[in-house]
């Protein structure tokens, strides 16, 4: 019998990034592999630190790296129904309905990423670093140079959280402490009261201010008696009107040029406007009938009459 020998080639990269825990060092240690792998083609070397497109170009060669590594199989098909394309550098990017917009690249057509990959953990911690540890809606909402394509939330620690909800509450509570022995300790009384423009006396006459009528409508009255607070200022007024007595303050009070001793008679109470107005036309002279040369009163015919 013959001996059937199967031999296959299992081909398979090496993954450095898998042992690097930091998304910017996966990048940084890229970027010197493709400076040394250039450096090697030309007798111009580069040296230095590395530039800003020497970085980035490390980035998109991750990603695309990424994506050649996961969306194999099923999740190929799962991608068939996202309206996704290859562009220039091959790099998988879905379009959105941004595309007219001037905005940045990255943005409009976002780079698919999985979410079960070391890469892409690193990416979200990263980010999560950066912005100094934000809520889960915060971090979804940012943007940022890629889209992740499956469970974003559940990558986020919940340890991590906690920790930062530990600190901000501990740090209201520094807030609140210092704001009373800082701010409300050094509020004191002031020193200085302004004058006042109107010291109401017994016997004035004002109008009483009332937001709900017009001011033709308010009411008179006569002040009987002030009310003076701790610090000796005129705060209310006990007032006489003519529906009766009411307190009022003195910020509700209008005074009149009229004052109680050019007022004869103090008992009585001084009407209102439309009072005033009232009586007014009931003084005035009642016209006489017109008359003939004969002396007989002259009566209009009906149809002018009113």
């Amino acid at each position: 019998k013959k001996k059937i020998i199967v031999s296959s080639l299992n081909k398979e990269n090496d993954k450095f990034y898998n042992d690097i825990s930091s998304y910017k060092r996966i990048i940084r240690v890229t970027s010197w592999i493709y400076r040394f792998y250039e450096n090697t083609k030309t007798c111009n070397k580069k040296t230095g630190e590395l530039s800003k497109e020497e970085l980035k170009k490390a980035e998109l060669k991750i990603l695309k790296k990424v994506q050649e590594d996961s969306f194999q199989g099923e999740k190929v098909q799962r991608l068939k129904s996202l309206p996704t394309f290859i562009d220039a550098d091959g790099i998988l990017r879905i379009k959105t309905k941004l595309l007219m917009r001037e905005d940045d690249e990255n943005f409009k057509v976002p780079i698919v990423l999985p979410s079960d990959h070391h890469v892409v953990k690193s990416l979200i911690l990263s980010k999560h670093q950066d912005l100094g540890h934000p809520g889960v809606q915060s971090l979804m909402e940012t943007p940022n140079s890629s889209t992740i394509d499956l469970d974003r939330i559940k990558l986020i620690d919940k340890t991590e959280l906690n920790k930062q909800l530990v600190y901000r509450k501990r740090l209201m509570s520094d807030l609140r402490a210092r704001f009373r022995n800082e701010y409300l300790g050094q509020l004191h009384q002031r020193s200085k009261i302004r004058k006042q423009m109107y010291i109401p006396k017994i016997g004035d006459i004002v109008l009483i201010w009332n937001d709900n009528i017009k001011r033709i409508y308010w009411p008179l009255g006569r002040i009987l008696s002030v009310f003076s607070s701790k610090d000796g200022i005129i705060r209310r007024a006990k007032i006489k009107t003519k529906s009766g007595i009411v307190i009022r303050p003195i910020q509700k009070l209008c005074p009149l040029e009229l004052d109680g001793e050019s007022v004869t008679n103090k008992d009585k109470v001084p009407d209102t406007p439309e009072d005033y107005a009232r009586r007014s036309f009931r003084d005035i002279p009642v016209p006489t009938p017109a008359t003939s040369r004969a002396g007989r009163i002259v009566r209009p015919p009906s149809r002018f009459s009113p």
